[in-house]
């Protein structure tokens, strides 16, 4: 497994090693900053880890989505989930992009959002709800996707107290989609109304009429199956025009997201180590990684089982490819009309809320060598001024190779690997289960960067553990051969330029 080197200005190349590695995918801004020697810079100023953002890359992302609409012809809208990252720049950068809306998933969320400067019309407000997030959603005018049939009564007695007249709009998530054709094993969820309770929410709505307008449904899946997302769209639309036979007006279908990005640059260099650490587990190979782990395979009487604990990192379709893929597929409930087709004759708005699509190469987390020492059975470690809290991908493993960048150039070649942990007091700091080469020796001083972290890594599970600090956060944009940045809590889009 080995990395990339970006060494000092002017330094000479050190000649690559033969050895395994996942190289990551590099996305312009990433490459372009690399190349700067910005890095050294800011974390000399604002200490290790340290988190940059492009808030700029979210718009580039969520421009083929709206093409994938334009295609099909139908009325589509991207919603940012912002609970894969708590940037604030993010959020102010989407304040200014009208084409794109918030997705919200607590009280805290919404008042960032609005805070940010997003309007209400462009919020939608998800997720388990107390009554101090309904309250503001609902002076707020925010659509709220309920995920409870009995939050219905909730968001009326609010209303009342609150005195609040107009409609509220809404959106009923559902879950618990079945197949009359297919047996799926489906994990279960924690919130979303089962269609098996759809006969209830009828007389909910009903009794209700004055005070909640449907204006759709919606659903979220956490599956790859292509067949199970044409079941859950086919059966989302059997449900909106039953609805709309007993009166209602819905007209939006909310697909969530579960758009799969691609991490590993080249798809050999992946499939390779899947290979290396199966024969690794059976003893057919050199242990690739922290005490010869499986990562979520094992072995039984000689054969492997289990699942990987980690994600695809060489995902061959674009985010939205995928989506096209779903609009391309025959509903078996509608005559076998492409779902693309039902949606735009049947003049129905489709959103999503694509969060991992929405935040690819959006940015990295780079981390200051502490120190090089050696474990109890003498793997070569590196110890990093950060902790797995500033890097955790929960349940989703990062296994790209990180990046050095050498404080001094060094024509020593290096032909082990290294495991990377981090300053926590606790056993088994690892920050990568994979021993990285990195073709020279790591130094304290030295900086390490970790791609493509923005999405549910960089701070989705951030603390200060032990009193370690949580990583600052600076934004960064390039404005013809100017590399310019500021702290995430102080970018203002609409003041990049001068007036």
């Amino acid at each position: 497994m080995k990395c990339q080197i970006i060494p000092l200005a002017g330094s000479p190349q050190v000649a690559p090693l033969e050895a395994d590695r996942i190289e990551p995918l590099l996305g312009a801004e990433s490459s372009a900053l690399l190349d700067t020697g910005l890095l050294r810079q800011l974390v000399a100023s604002l200490s290790s880890p340290l988190n940059v953002l492009f808030p700029e890359r979210v718009s580039e992302n969520v421009r083929p989505f709206h093409e994938t609409f334009e295609h099909y012809g139908i009325d589509g809208r991207v919603f940012l989930t912002t609970k894969p990252n708590r940037s604030s720049s993010i959020v102010r950068e989407i304040a200014c992009s009208p084409t794109i809306g918030v997705d919200v998933s607590s009280e805290g969320s919404l008042a960032a959002a609005l805070s940010a400067g997003v309007p209400p019309s462009r919020i939608e407000a998800t997720g388990p709800k107390d009554q101090g997030y309904l309250s503001l959603a609902l002076l707020q005018g925010i659509v709220i996707n309920v995920d409870d049939i009995a939050e219905i009564d909730l968001i009326c007695a609010l209303k009342k107290k609150l005195g609040i007249a107009e409609k509220t709009q809404i959106l009923v998530r559902l879950s618990g989609f079945k197949s009359p054709r297919n047996a799926f094993a489906v994990s279960d969820g924690t919130f979303g109304v089962s269609i098996d309770s759809i006969p209830d929410l009828w007389p909910k709505l009903h009794a209700h009429t004055h005070e909640v307008s449907l204006l759709g449904f919606s659903y979220h899946l956490n599956t790859d199956s292509i067949e199970y997302r044409v079941l859950a769209l086919e059966q989302t639309l059997s449900i909106l025009f039953a609805a709309k036979q007993r009166g209602y007006t819905p007209r939006v279908v909310n697909i969530g997201g579960g758009f799969r990005i691609r991490y590993a640059k080249n798809t050999y260099e992946w499939e390779n180590f899947i290979v290396r650490l199966k024969g690794s587990i059976t003893g057919q190979g050199k242990a690739c990684t922290w005490n010869r782990s499986g990562l979520g395979f094992s072995t039984e009487n000689g054969r492997i089982k289990g699942s990987p604990r980690f994600m695809d990192h060489a995902e061959p379709l674009p985010p939205a490819d995928q989506l096209c893929a779903l609009l391309r597929q025959e509903l078996p409930s509608f005559s076998a009309v492409p779902a693309g087709r039902l949606l735009s004759e049947s003049v129905l708005e489709l959103w999503i809320e694509p969060g991992r699509a929405l935040l690819d190469q959006v940015g990295l987390t780079v981390a200051e060598v502490l120190s090089v020492r050696r474990s109890e059975q003498g793997h070569p470690l590196v110890v990093l001024r950060m902790n797995r809290s500033n890097l955790n991908a929960f349940e989703l493993t990062l296994l790209t190779d990180p990046i050095l960048l050498p404080r001094k150039f060094s024509a020593e070649p290096c032909d082990h690997g290294y495991f990377l942990t981090g300053n926590l007091c606790v056993a088994n700091e690892l920050l990568t289960p994979r021993s990285i080469h990195f073709g020279q020796r790591v130094a304290p001083g030295d900086l390490i960067a970790f791609a493509n972290t923005a999405p549910y890594i960089m701070d989705f599970a951030e603390s200060p553990t032990l009193h370690q600090p949580v990583a600052r956060k600076v934004a960064v944009w390039f404005r013809e051969h100017e590399t310019k940045w500021a702290l995430d809590e102080e970018y203002r889009p609409y003041l990049k330029e001068e007036l």
